[in-house]
């Protein structure tokens, strides 16, 4: 170690240039190969049953769909956990799996359990099994201020709408 401190010391400028060369060597190669994305692909972690039950108030939707649901789809390996919402005439029931479980092997083992003799009400459409996506906003604004509703509602809807422009172009 002191041999190479010595030869640096005695070398100091031809030392400082095959560093600075290095440094900005790595620093081109890390520039080539980086990846940079504006839309990065996250992977979802949750499956979504929607099961449209017409006519059907919450609570009948909750007994006869959504509780029937949950019920047999428990003890199901890599689910970490159940949410279950019951309004007029719709069921949705997401499901978050456990980190690292194979999100494909779980949408299996849902339909397969979904298919296996689950007694829905006859006028309940058959349920829809999709692998949930992610539609969380990158940005929330909030409008106030000394006026009325409906211009903030009207400010909104042009922010809303030059917004969208941008968004598109770097998409396309």
């Amino acid at each position: 170690m002191r041999a190479l401190t010595a030869w640096f010391y005695s070398h100091i400028r031809f030392a400082a240039n095959l560093l600075m060369g290095f440094i900005l060597f790595m620093g081109v190669i890390t520039l080539i190969t980086m990846r940079v994305e504006g839309f990065p692909r996250i992977e979802s972690d949750g499956i979504i049953i929607t099961t449209v039950f017409p006519g059907a108030p919450p609570a009948k939707v909750d007994a006869l769909v959504s509780q029937k649901i949950e019920t047999a789809l428990e003890g199901l390996e890599g689910v970490r956990s159940f949410s279950a919402v019951s309004t007029e005439s719709l069921s949705i029931i997401t499901i978050r799996r456990v980190g690292g479980y194979n999100l494909d092997k779980l949408l299996d083992q849902v339909r397969l359990r979904m298919d296996s003799g689950i007694e829905l009400p006859a006028r309940a459409k058959r349920p829809q099994i999709d692998a949930s996506g992610f539609d969380y906003p990158a940005l929330y604004i909030n409008l106030y201020g000394d006026v009325d509703q409906g211009t903030l509602h009207e400010f909104a809807k042009r922010l809303r709408a030059g917004a969208a422009g941008p968004a598109r172009a770097i998409a396309n």
